[in-house]
């Protein structure tokens, strides 16, 4: 298994001051037999597809940016910063899945849950934190699932 969480595009996932860390066309054969969850933006659009097709088992990701939001007095204390949460929550569920021995398909559908259910949790308040739904959706609606469903670690 082989997580990322950094920066990404189209093609490459980038690592430390935009290090490229892979990138399609140079270096995607390091995946093959391999369960990918890259938390980067976009790499799951050009990146994830040909990563399965030279060998990765599976690539999760998201095909477009990645979108979350902080809440600026809590940048010292992250875990008691429950407007991240409402996004980490649901793609580190990804990770956990996989850790915990659950397909890929498993943990991609895990994750969907957690962001439709904290969607819902919003919409259910009314609260002044309601404009965040669109950007839960986003991210969930971007999420992507690629190879061999069945893979797990």
């Amino acid at each position: 298994m082989v997580f990322f969480n950094g920066h990404g595009d189209n093609d490459c996932v980038k690592g430390h001051d935009d290090e490229i860390l892979l990138a399609v066309g140079e270096n995607e054969q390091l995946l093959i037999s391999k369960i990918v969850y890259s938390l980067s933006c976009r790499s799951g659009k050009n990146l994830g597809p040909k990563s399965v097709q030279n060998g990765a088992l599976g690539y999760l990701g998201y095909d477009d940016d990645f979108i979350f939001f902080i809440e600026d007095d809590k940048i010292g204390s992250p875990l008691e910063d429950k407007t991240a949460e409402l996004f980490l929550e649901a793609s580190n569920q990804v990770m956990i899945s996989l850790i915990k021995g659950h397909t890929i398909k498993e943990s991609y559908e895990k994750s969907k849950n957690i962001f439709r259910e904290n969607i819902l949790r919003l919409a259910a308040n009314e609260s002044q934190d309601s404009y965040l739904i669109q950007f839960l959706v986003w991210d969930m609606q971007h999420q992507v699932c690629l190879g061999e469903e069945s893979a797990h670690f």
